[in-house]
């Protein structure tokens, strides 16, 4: 069994555990849509459904329900 022969001082276990990217990663990377000026997240579509200057999704009109 692998024993470490020296204890492990807190600030080469904080370099360990801070290389996976954690404490960069505060905010998404938000970026201003060029059409609409809107807020988008990067690789995502937006809110009329284009992507890439490619319409993806087609807006439904939904129709009322009757309330009964």
């Amino acid at each position: 069994m692998a024993v470490p022969k020296k204890k492990t001082s807190k600030s080469r276990r904080g370099n360990r555990r801070g290389s996976n990217g954690t404490l960069d990663a505060k905010l998404p990377h938000v970026l201003i849509d060029s059409k609409t000026g809107a807020y988008k997240l990067a690789h995502h579509i937006d809110s009329d459904g284009y992507y890439k200057d490619k319409k993806i999704i087609e807006k439904e009109n939904k129709k009322p329900t009757p309330n009964e």
